[in-house]
């Protein structure tokens, strides 16, 4: 696995990790205004945002992009792995990773994680400290919860 930072050249792969992992995932767990809400806070406006902050990692395999992060401090955001490259230990090898990284500055790792998800924090060592749930479109309700795990320096 290569792990870079990302560049304006990324975007639109980053941008297509991130939609097609939401529309191929999310379906299962969250309702269709949850879905576009995601969507519109992942756009490739933001995406970009976040690239000319370089904050945003792409990771390959054999030169195929097939996941993508933002950390912010402490805070991993927007990390996704495209479904077809689930269940092969890549989402543990970045969050490895992300979280040897942030134990260089931080004693603490955060992430904001849905139901998709979840578990796969818990197994990880992480706990949950706040839940959240707020109003999005047509009055649905967004649930998710922030998760924290304590990292030795």
């Amino acid at each position: 696995m290569e792990i870079k930072i990302a560049t304006i050249e990324d975007a639109e792969i980053i941008t297509s990790i991130v939609e097609n992992t939401i529309t191929e995932i999310y379906p299962k767990y969250l309702s269709e205004e949850n879905i576009e809400y995601f969507l519109n806070l992942h756009s490739k406006e933001n995406i970009i945002k976040d690239i000319q902050n370089k904050n945003v990692y792409v990771f390959q395999y054999h030169g195929i992009s097939f996941a993508t992060a933002t950390i912010r401090e402490n805070n991993v955001k927007r990390l996704y792995v495209l479904p077809s490259f689930e269940g092969n230990g890549y989402g543990s090898a970045i969050m490895t990773f992300f979280e040897d990284k942030i134990s260089e500055k931080y004693d603490y790792i955060l992430i904001d994680s849905t139901s998709p998800s979840i578990n796969f924090y818990i197994k990880r060592g992480y706990y949950t400290i706040e839940n959240i749930e707020f109003n999005i479109n047509n009055e649905k309700i967004l649930y998710y919860e922030i998760l924290k795990k304590d990292l030795i320096r």
